[in-house]
């Protein structure tokens, strides 16, 4: 596809013909080993195959499991919009904002299977990767754009998994390429329309092409009505989607009113503000310091606001880490575009890439079914069998206390027979019951606002456990349950043992 003449000046390494690309590609005929390496246009199909390959892996992530197990139930009843899973907040409003996803995920298990799933959100890995480094093209050189590609990749890896927002991480790679390569802003529009039924994102993505295009306005002096078609474009399609969705407006307002449950999000890790024991935090702080450098270098002001902005999201909370590494790329690659001496690669041929695509998605789809398609090792598997041969797990009768993240595994086994304490929905679980599960988590803390929730053994009778079901090594257990003569073990193993109330005739 040809970009508009209002890209070339930040892509100048994007045409295939003048001397660079020349150049290049007398590199691939002969030369070196390192010249055939550096001089073909196949690093496209290489970074696709990267994020295929990342993509692919096995199925697993906790939160995913409540998605999939939500759209095995939209299949079979129709939208959901009462929570059907826990006992703590069941039957209350729910809405379900990643609704396409989890309809996605089921409808592609119902046709071939959990291989795939893994093998739709492996394309999506890939594109996603392949888009960020179409991004990277006003880098110019080879090596700058390699460099730009590994702190960004860094930076994402929190973002690697099959929850819906690698659909929202490839579609703002995508909405970018749209904006810095001047293309028709309607196109946006759909892109929003799908984005704003997959994820809870979709307003980082208006505030993203917003500046972004801001920035490109103001640097090159173009009309501001360019501005206002792709913000109205991206709005537009986002209120669309919604409105054609079973939760209409409701949808739209989602994000605001999570926001506004930062005294439930305080207790979330991905909530929480980046540490810096993650590798992920230092990669993010190279491409920020990248970023400035950049705009400093070039005296790009205008670029200012996008990294202001998204720098502070990401300080604020870990799960923006990812969205603002791939909004930063536009503000620093033109600041590398005279670094290095070998020069980027032209872009191969269309046809001979698709068939590059193709055979990396073989081999990726053919490793796939080649694999177990879960990895369900991080959960109490053996324990909650133990406890379903003896009727003691999705029974009304009985609550079950456990992990929330085992929650959301109960979710996906039991579907909405689960009956579980919480699960990680950080939208709907009020703050009594995050306090009431962090005191569990911390049973001997001193805390003024977990001590609020009283003590252990309060938050087990205030909800009428009946089983708890918990590592060995946590500290509930080793520091509570363990002494305590009201409550006996059933079953253990290395990594998890079930207790009961030792006044009740569960059998346990």
């Amino acid at each position: 596809m040809t970009a508009p003449t209002t890209s070339t000046s930040s892509t100048p390494s994007a045409s295939p013909s003048g001397p660079t690309a020349s150049g290049a590609t007398g590199a691939a005929e002969s030369g070196s080993i390192g010249e055939r390496l550096t001089g073909h246009g196949w690093w496209t199909a290489i970074w696709f195959a990267i994020g295929a390959t990342l993509g692919a892996a096995q199925l697993g992530d906790n939160s995913f499991l409540t998605h999939l197990a939500t759209g095995r139930l939209m299949w079979e009843h129709g939208p959901v919009h009462a929570d059907p899973y826990s006992w703590t907040r069941g039957g209350a409003d729910w809405v379900v904002q990643s609704w396409g996803a989890s309809g996605l995920y089921a409808g592609l298990e119902k046709v071939g299977g959990a291989a795939a799933i893994r093998i739709v959100v492996a394309l999506v890995a890939g594109t996603l990767l392949a888009l960020v480094w179409r991004l990277t093209r006003p880098a110019g050189g080879l090596l700058p754009r390699l460099l730009l590609m590994a702190l960004a990749g860094g930076s994402q890896f929190a973002g690697w998994s099959e929850r819906p927002q690698i659909f929202a991480f490839a579609l703002l790679a995508g909405a970018l390429v749209i904006v810095m390569e001047g293309h028709p802003a309607w196109w946006l529009g759909p892109m929003f329309m799908v984005w704003v039924n997959l994820h809870g994102s979709f307003p980082v993505g208006i505030a993203a092409v917003g500046l972004v295009t801001l920035a490109l306005v103001l640097e090159r002096k173009e009309s501001w009505r360019r501005l206002v078609t792709v913000g109205g474009a991206a709005a537009l399609g986002s209120a669309v989607g919604a409105m054609a969705s079973p939760y209409g407006v409701d949808l739209l307002t989602f994000p605001v009113k999570l926001l506004g449950r930062s005294e439930v999000l305080q207790y979330i890790r991905e909530w929480q503000q980046p540490t810096l024991d993650d590798p992920t935090t230092w990669f993010a702080i190279a491409l920020g310091i990248a970023a400035v450098w950049s705009i400093v270098r070039r005296r790009a002001w205008a670029w200012a606001p996008v990294v202001i902005v998204f720098g502070a999201m990401g300080a604020m909370s870990t799960r923006n880490l990812v969205l603002a590494a791939i909004v930063s790329i536009p503000a620093i690659a033109p600041g590398l575009s005279d670094l290095g001496t070998i020069p980027s690669p032209p872009p191969t041929g269309r046809r001979r890439l698709a068939i590059g695509l193709a055979i990396v998605m073989a081999l990726v789809v053919g490793a796939i079914l080649v694999t177990d398609d879960t990895d369900l090792s991080t959960y109490p598997v053996a324990a909650v069998d133990w406890l379903d041969a003896r009727g003691l797990v999705a029974n009304p009768d009985v609550h079950v206390v456990t992990y929330d993240y085992v929650g959301n595994y109960l979710e996906y086994r039991e579907g909405d027979r689960a009956n579980v304490f919480l699960d990680d929905r950080a939208e709907l679980f009020g703050l009594d019951v995050v306090r009431d599960y962090m005191r569990l988590l911390n049973p001997t803390a001193v805390n003024a606002q977990l001590d609020e929730s009283g003590s252990w053994s309060d938050v087990l009778d205030r909800h009428a456990a009946d089983v708890v079901v918990w590592k060995r090594t946590g500290k509930l257990y080793t520091e509570a349950l363990s002494a305590s003569p009201d409550w006996v073990v059933g079953y253990t193993d290395a990594k998890w043992v079930v207790l009961c109330r030792a006044t009740s005739e569960l059998g346990c």
